[in-house]
């Protein structure tokens, strides 16, 4: 009985130890984030990071990440200035903003009008709200941007926060 006992102990501490022993990499492990990365989690796939190309919300979601608009709506439906400071209407069909300065992109570049501009020619003809509204742009300075609609309509002044017009 001492015998059984003793093999039995013996079995016990070997495998005690083998447990105690170094892990070994299965391949299924997680991966150590690299430097200057980053991870989003969101419920489903964005269809396209382009802000022309997707109206989808997790598009949408992410891109208020990576651009601004030239105002933001707050709960309250106060319009909070973003890459515009200020706003006024020139005639029944002419919307002014006045562009915040010092803003530059990731590359470096200064926001400037014609970042405005091209980002509305580029929304144009793609049949997305503009279209209906929008006629053209006019730079008036490297801060300033006239919108020049098809016709006086108020309810459009709501299209030009982050969520339908980013400035890329």
């Amino acid at each position: 009985m001492k015998k059984l006992f003793a093999i039995l102990l013996a079995l016990v501490m070997v495998f005690s130890f083998a447990a105690c022993g170094e892990k070994k990499e299965t391949g299924n492990e997680p991966q150590t984030p690299v430097k200057d990365s980053i991870v989003i989690g969101c419920e489903q796939e964005p269809y396209s990071l382009s802000p022309i190309e997707s109206t989808g919300a997790p598009s949408a979601r992410i891109r208020r990440l990576i651009c601004q608009g030239l105002f933001e709506i707050d709960e309250k439906g106060n319009y909070i200035p973003l890459l515009a400071t200020e706003w006024t209407w020139k005639d029944d069909v002419t919307l002014e903003f006045k562009l915040r300065e010092g803003v530059k992109f990731t590359d470096g570049k200064e926001f400037k009008a014609a970042d405005v501009a091209w980002s509305m020619k580029n929304a144009l003809g793609r049949g997305g709200i503009f279209d209906n509204y929008v006629k053209d742009t006019t730079i008036v300075d490297d801060h300033t941007i006239d919108i020049n609609f098809l016709a006086p309509n108020s309810v459009c002044f709501d299209f030009f926060t982050s969520q339908h017009f980013p400035i890329y």
